[in-house]
């Protein structure tokens, strides 16, 4: 559900002309991919438990393909074939830079999520050892907290490999920032054609 409402946030502010969507509107596009990610999500699952149940370097290799078909569903409003087989094309001669990525968030949530939680665990062990009375209610609420406190981080592998699809996208398919980055500081006609940039 995270994935789906970051991911629909992100297209409608694209959309809109990097403006902020309304709830309602994030929750509409919620509401439209919600089953058909969860079906793909299924299948995808199925498949990744049989990669690593018959060796886990398969489950490793499609760790982030799977992860960019349902990025690529969503963006391009694709069905589950499209966005499986475009997954596997954007992500061709590209694995190890998304995969590079992923790891990278991966562990950044992981220290941030200790970052979070060690303080909190030294604060109800420090209640327990000190009052020598055991506070279930202090227990629960510091799980609460640190849970509520960690619940952002997930987001961040998810806006991850959104960027990282639209690099891939911007490499495989629309090579106009590429082809401006290498007329930079030459003069041609071609110049004036070139969209204004909002600064």
């Amino acid at each position: 559900m995270i994935t789906i409402t970051c991911l629909s946030f992100i297209v409608l502010y694209k959309e809109k002309g990097n403006e902020s969507p309304s709830v309602a509107e994030v929750w509409a596009y919620v509401q439209y991919y919600l089953l058909r990610a969860f079906g793909t999500t299924v299948m995808l699952v199925l498949i990744l438990a049989l990669g690593i149940v018959c060796c886990i370097i398969p489950g490793i290799y499609f760790a982030p393909i799977f992860m960019l078909i349902l990025t690529v569903m969503i963006m391009e409003n694709g069905g589950g074939v499209y966005s499986f087989n475009r997954a596997f094309l954007l992500i061709k001669n590209n694995w190890g830079q998304v995969f590079g990525v992923l790891v990278v968030m991966m562990l950044l949530v992981l220290a941030s999520i200790m970052l979070i939680s060690i303080p909190i665990v030294i604060v109800v062990m420090g209640i327990l050892f000190f009052t020598h009375v055991n506070h279930p209610q202090t227990q629960a609420l510091s799980i609460s907290i640190s849970l509520y406190s960690i619940q952002f981080l997930y987001m961040l592998p998810i806006i991850a490999i959104a960027l990282a699809y639209y690099s891939l996208n911007e490499i495989k398919d629309d090579n106009s920032l590429m082809q401006r980055i290498r007329m930079l500081g030459k003069n041609t006609e071609d110049a004036d054609d070139l969209p204004l940039e909002e600064y």
